[in-house]
């Protein structure tokens, strides 16, 4: 895994972990994995991000198929979205996968933070008054 990106609605791109991310917003992971074998090999990806209350906003895998020889890169993108309700940190578990498909092995493996998210800010008026009226 060489570079994990939050990609949230309204408020551009930032690399993992994230803070100060808006609530309510939209929200994809972009995660990048490298070849850095001298032969060409299949790759994929399993991720899942948990919310504050650890319960899981997103679960995704998928298999990149035969990726080329070191310095290849190929990056993976969450194919939905899930949206940040609640105030707090989000965690993640990214697990990138090498090998033949039908039994592939865990090469490198990120547990820790996604991002945090802050609650969205709501005006609030108590009392509004005219203090005075003219026609022009």
């Amino acid at each position: 895994i060489i570079k994990k990106e939050l990609e949230f609605s309204g408020s551009g791109d930032g690399t993992v972990p994230v803070v100060n991310v808006p609530q309510r917003v939209s929200a994809k992971l972009h995660v990048w994995g490298r070849n850095d074998m001298s032969i060409s090999q299949g790759m994929g990806i399993y991720w899942f991000v948990a919310d504050p209350d650890g319960l899981i906003a997103e679960e995704y895998s998928d298999w990149g198929g035969t990726i080329g020889a070191y310095p290849t890169n190929h990056e993976f993108i969450s194919s939905g979205s899930f949206t940040l309700n609640k105030v707090g940190k989000y965690t993640t578990w990214i697990e990138l996968l090498m090998g033949s498909q039908d039994n592939p092995e865990i090469v490198d493996r990120y547990i820790g933070d996604l991002c945090t998210v802050v609650a969205e800010l709501v005006p609030e008026f108590t009392e509004l008054k005219v203090a005075s009226f003219s026609k022009k």
